[in-house]
């Protein structure tokens, strides 16, 4: 799907350069902009929650950018992340349109279409989010039932040492 955006430059190498109403150009690398539009996707379906993932560094100000062309009908959703409420513009960019377009030995590896291995580097990506996030947390328990059992045993020794028997 071909996108008009007044202010959008695509390099050879698929990074972004957008273009502020000062002329400033702005450099975003495909890494960056392939989570913004996955980040965009889970706004338009429905609340996220802020404890369980990470608001994507720059998505504010690429979505701010990409905004100033009016006439773009593809807009990116905006979120206040303190009321955790988003705010849809326009259409949504497509999936995949920041992936590099593929190579025709890519498109028969395995037997995959483009958008089945975007799906399954989302996927991963995802997984890869879960079990960070899940670490955290058993890191977090750990050193709570490691600081109670602590206190249990600070109170037991002052309890012994109070009796004077």
């Amino acid at each position: 799907m071909e996108i008009q955006h007044l202010k959008l430059t695509i390099l050879a190498n698929h990074d972004v350069i957008l273009e502020d109403f000062a002329q400033v150009q702005h450099y975003f690398m495909t890494s960056q902009l392939r989570r913004y539009l996955l980040f965009n996707q889970m706004l338009c379906a429905g609340p996220i929650d802020l404890d369980e993932f990470a608001l994507p560094g720059g998505y504010k100000t690429f979505q701010m950018l990409w905004a100033e062309d009016l006439q773009c009908p593809q807009q990116l959703s905006e979120f206040n992340t303190i009321a955790n409420t988003t705010i849809i513009h326009g259409l949504p960019l497509p999936q995949g349109f920041f992936d590099p377009p593929a190579k025709p030995q890519d498109e028969e590896w395995d037997g995959l279409t483009r958008e089945q291995i975007t799906m399954a580097t989302n996927l991963a990506w995802y997984a890869a989010k879960k079990l960070e996030l899940q670490q955290a947390a058993k890191a977090r328990n750990y050193a709570l039932c490691k600081e109670c059992c602590c206190e249990k045993k600070l109170a037991h020794t002052h309890t012994n040492s109070d009796d004077p028997g």
